[in-house]
């Protein structure tokens, strides 16, 4: 984030958290920012849900086969769709450039922004 942007974030925060003495057009002009950021977010929660279903749907393939699979095809299944344990190291979903929360338990689904 750049020193601008952090500026508009703190400048807008401050005008939030200044709610009661705001006229009703500042109070508006925040609403519809604040919106347009809930909107964006929302979307990126459907897309990325989406991709986690398709990635869900590929697993439980994969998984339908674990009994005929070679220890190697098991291995290579596990390394592929799970996250190991040591202190930030996660596979993530492919495409994601979110990290994960190393301070969840193998931080399997433990994203932040």
């Amino acid at each position: 984030m750049t020193e601008e942007e952090k500026q508009a974030c703190a400048e807008f925060k401050a005008k939030w958290d200044n709610w009661a003495n705001l006229t009703e057009t500042e109070k508006q002009d925040l609403i519809t920012k604040k919106k347009s950021c809930f909107d964006k977010k929302m979307e990126e929660m459907k897309e990325c849900e989406a991709k986690m279903q398709a990635r869900k749907a590929e697993m439980e393939e994969q998984l339908a086969k674990w009994e005929t699979m070679s220890l190697d095809d098991q291995k290579a299944f596990l390394d592929n769709y799970c996250c190991c344990k040591k202190e930030g190291c996660c596979k993530t979903q492919e495409g994601c450039e979110k990290k994960c929360d190393k301070e969840k338990e193998g931080c399997c689904g433990g994203h932040k922004e």
